[in-house]
């Protein structure tokens, strides 16, 4: 298999893509670390701000 590649995701990623998981690009994304083509890194601090956005816009629904 070839090298892995990693890529780090920020906040400004799923703002970009609208937290959808299901048919942006953030879909292959998931395909591709679950085929262990792609290893994915964050951190915590973007964790807590992706959580705080969707509670800010579920709230506004």
């Amino acid at each position: 298999m070839p090298d892995q590649i990693n890529i780090f995701l920020d906040t400004s990623i799923f703002m970009n893509m609208r937290y959808d998981f299901s048919r942006s690009p953030l879909f292959r994304l998931k395909k591709y670390v679950s085929l262990g083509m792609v290893r994915l890194f964050t951190n915590e601090i973007v964790v807590r701000e992706v959580e705080a956005n969707i509670k800010k816009r579920c709230c506004r629904l």
